[in-house]
């Protein structure tokens, strides 16, 4: 523990805030093996607000809930204890504040000719779920090779996590995530049209990593990944609170009256509706086939609606129709523009001429 409880009473007494303590003045010097304590990672992710299974917008699995129901036997880690606080990283970091301390190794005097030094809190890495094992060594000393997942002292809280996990029942938490994969069909007029969730890709993706979290027994490294990195990775979409959520399922005729109808005429012309994500730009329903997705960050990006007609078709803004058909009418717009470009100057090079010569014409009179 680093001889934190000394440290305090030695401290308080010198500061002379607690007078009970008077006795301890006269300790000059305390020294300690591997001090200080940096803090208790498994401690510190119980203290932290993340949600780490939402469903429909409702928090299923909460860290400092669950994880204090797991490690709930062991007393210092007791909801009411404030322990709980106190040997987190924070709290640890203002106790060694408080409480200033010197390091030295006991283990040699030598400095090799320019040696590296370095120190780094331990987060996640081998641990024994309770304080990294960086944390339990002396200063300078080697680590013992070998695992310490399951050392001794903190075994009863890798099996209680455990225990808790499998009991949970998660993988039945998946069964709405991916039932909101699959693809459905709906009548178009005489057609029947197959509408899946935007990026279903993703969308399976998630369903997949859901499965593979819960069929595993998590260790303390393995609670970081889940808690802040899986579900920050897979899923798409944020609500009101900040927490990333699963993509809407696709609806269709949604949003202004126009898209109704541009995909109502992709649809009737044999045309499939589907969602991308494109780099933000104004128009959410393209005019040609040529708009898809674009390569650009999630958080400069967003869903629009495409219409893919299928093979040797382009959606001209109204209906599907051939791709040959499509290239005429793009080049015979294209004349046409070139035409309306061209009309104006004409006429200014006629004007000019007529002005030029009128001109001309009554400076010779004179």
């Amino acid at each position: 523990m680093g001889g934190i409880d000394l440290r305090y009473i030695v401290g308080e007494a010198h500061a002379g805030h607690e007078p009970f303590l008077s006795a301890a003045k006269k300790i000059k010097e305390v020294y300690t093996i591997g001090s200080p304590h940096g803090g208790s990672f498994a401690l510190e992710l119980a203290t932290t607000q993340v949600c780490i299974l939402r469903v429909n917008g409702d928090c299923h699995i909460h860290v400092p809930i669950e994880l204090s129901k797991a490690i709930g036997t062991v007393p210092a880690c007791d909801p009411g204890d404030a322990a709980r606080k106190d040997l987190s990283d924070k709290g640890m970091k203002q106790f060694n504040e408080k409480y200033p301390y010197s390091e030295f190794s006991v283990n040699g005097r030598h400095i090799p000719f320019l040696a590296f030094h370095f120190q780094c809190p331990v987060c996640g890495g081998t641990s024994d779920c309770a304080v990294g094992t960086g944390g339990q060594t002396w200063n300078g000393a080697p680590q013992n090779p070998g695992p310490s997942l399951l050392a001794v002292h903190s075994s009863d809280i890798h099996n209680n996590i455990c225990n808790f996990w499998n009991d949970l029942g998660c993988e039945k938490l998946c069964e709405p995530q991916c039932s909101s994969c699959e693809c459905r069909t709906v009548d178009a007029g005489p057609v029947h049209q197959t509408i899946c969730p935007p990026f279903k890709d993703t969308c399976d993706a998630i369903c997949n990593q859901c499965k593979s979290t819960c069929g595993s027994c998590p260790s303390c490294p393995a609670e970081l990944s889940m808690t802040r990195d899986v579900l920050d990775n897979i899923l798409k979409g944020s609500d009101d609170d900040g927490f990333r959520v699963r993509p809407h399922p696709l609806m269709l005729s949604m949003g202004q009256v126009g898209q109704t109808t541009k995909e109502q005429g992709c649809i009737d012309s044999g045309g499939e509706v589907s969602a991308k994500m494109c780099c933000k730009s104004t128009g959410d329903f393209p005019s040609t086939c040529l708009i898809g997705a674009c390569g650009c960050a999630p958080n400069d990006s967003h869903e629009v609606k495409t219409c893919d007609c299928g093979k040797g078709k382009c959606f001209n803004g109204t209906e599907c129709v051939s791709a040959a058909a499509s290239q005429d009418q793009t080049t015979e717009e294209e004349a046409n523009l070139e035409s309306a470009k061209l009309t104006p100057t004409i006429i200014g090079l006629i004007i000019g001429l007529v002005i030029g010569g009128l001109t001309v014409f009554f400076m010779r009179r004179k």
